[in-house]
């Protein structure tokens, strides 16, 4: 559960990522769009999302040989994981308000972020 409220922030600048409840191996774009997603306001995902993007390849170039075009489709087709998410998780964990609100959050973002990212034309072209 790659977000904002699972991630610890230390003085220097650490970060320990807690809840390992859907833990599993997957697509590092795939964990980058849920993060991207719910984390930023629809406005600042906006604003800044493809340059996250190509900073997060940049990031990888030294140590992987990464291919814009393969990471960006892994990344539009991850932004679905976080409404997946969204849907999913609220059925199975106890009901709050609070996670009642986080949860259609999530969702609200995340759908918008796949109406951006135009998803469905990637998926009916795949």
């Amino acid at each position: 559960d790659f977000r904002l409220d699972n991630m610890l922030f230390g003085d220097d600048p650490e970060i320990v990522v807690v809840d390992w409840q859907t833990t599993a191996i997957g697509s590092g774009p795939q964990d980058l769009a849920y993060f991207v997603g719910a984390g930023l306001l629809p406005d600042d995902r906006r604003a800044c999302e493809s340059e996250l993007v190509a900073h997060y390849i940049e990031a990888l170039r030294p140590y992987l040989t990464v291919d814009h075009d393969a990471v960006w489709h892994d990344y539009v087709l991850g932004s679905a994981t976080g409404l997946f998410m969204a849907v999913v998780a609220s059925q199975i964990v106890g009901q709050t308000e609070r996670g009642d609100e986080m949860f259609a959050v999530m969702a609200e973002r995340h759908a918008e972020q796949m109406a951006d990212l135009d998803i469905a034309k990637l998926v009916t072209t795949s």
